[in-house]
């Protein structure tokens, strides 16, 4: 691989956030683990993230499940400063 293509594929890795990748294994995992997926939602530090993930939770949630993760993403978007300020 010559040095230009080398350092593009570095920057693209590098630009890639931890948040975006634990995003999508939850839109994964929700598929087929719903516990783990709500679980692993909790290490997720990102609000705009974390809320977005329990979105997927939420869709693939058994129906008895689904209050208990609207409940979840309430409550993280009143941590948000930015979140709040669009409500307004």
């Amino acid at each position: 691989m010559s040095q230009p293509a080398a350092t593009a594929v570095q920057t693209i890795v590098r630009s890639k956030s931890p948040q975006m990748n634990q995003r999508d294994r939850v839109a994964q995992l929700a598929k087929t683990d719903f516990a783990a997926a709500f679980k692993l939602t909790g290490s997720i530090e990102n609000v705009r993230e974390r809320i977005q993930s329990l979105g997927w939770v939420a869709r693939y949630a058994p129906a008895d499940q689904i209050p208990r993760v609207i409940a979840a993403a309430n409550k993280c978007a009143g941590t948000s400063r930015e979140i709040r300020h669009e409500r307004s």
